[in-house]
């Protein structure tokens, strides 16, 4: 599961994946013709983050570049959720693994107190040395659970914040050459 997410991440989470140069090079082309109808039918035909955050951008142009910014924001912040929400997983994964190991701990020592109460294990290392190892085991593979995922967690949520500023800096980039002075506003 840790493994799944983190390949997700790794894969949605890229500027090439979020901005598709293709689709930056063809908005770009149509907004510095002012075929803003184009610009939009282009962010519907080609799903990507950076179209979900156009396709409203363009919509609200005739309302001004104040809610074109609103609009753009709202959208990247939708868009941004989505992987918060994937990366937050990794988090619960560190947090229930190591409450897992930790859990196992419990079980081996208690499964060693009740050999040495029940079964005379007091002297006897051999008796005790189960029950330990299972406590031992639980608590390492936890921990080692838990230390990748939350390694993997802080690696991924900072590839995405760097993703995302380089799609937010492409969204500007872009709304900057939409000529606001030339639409008429609603």
């Amino acid at each position: 599961w840790i493994t799944a997410i983190a390949i997700e991440l790794g894969m949605r989470g890229r500027i090439k994946a979020l901005c598709p140069p293709d689709a930056v090079s063809q908005l770009s082309s149509t907004l510095a013709v002012k075929d803003y109808v184009k610009a939009w039918q282009f962010c519907m035909d080609n799903p990507s983050p950076l179209t979900h955050a156009m396709a409203p951008a363009i919509e609200t142009i005739p309302s001004g570049i104040d809610a074109v910014t609103d609009s753009t924001m709202d959208a990247l912040n939708l868009q941004n959720n989505v992987f918060k929400t994937k990366g937050s997983y990794l988090q619960l994964n560190a947090t229930v693994s190591t409450l897992l190991g930790l859990f196992g701990t419990i079980s081996g020592m208690m499964g060693a107190f009740n050999k040495m109460a029940y079964s005379g294990a007091t002297g006897d290392p051999a008796k005790l040395a189960g029950s330990i190892s299972e406590a031992l085991v639980t608590t390492w593979v936890g921990l080692e659970l838990a230390i990748s995922s939350l390694c993997l967690f802080y690696i991924m949520t900072n590839r995405t914040k760097a993703a995302m500023a380089g799609l937010q800096n492409t969204i500007l980039r872009l709304i900057g050459q939409i000529d606001f002075d030339s639409i008429t506003p609603d």
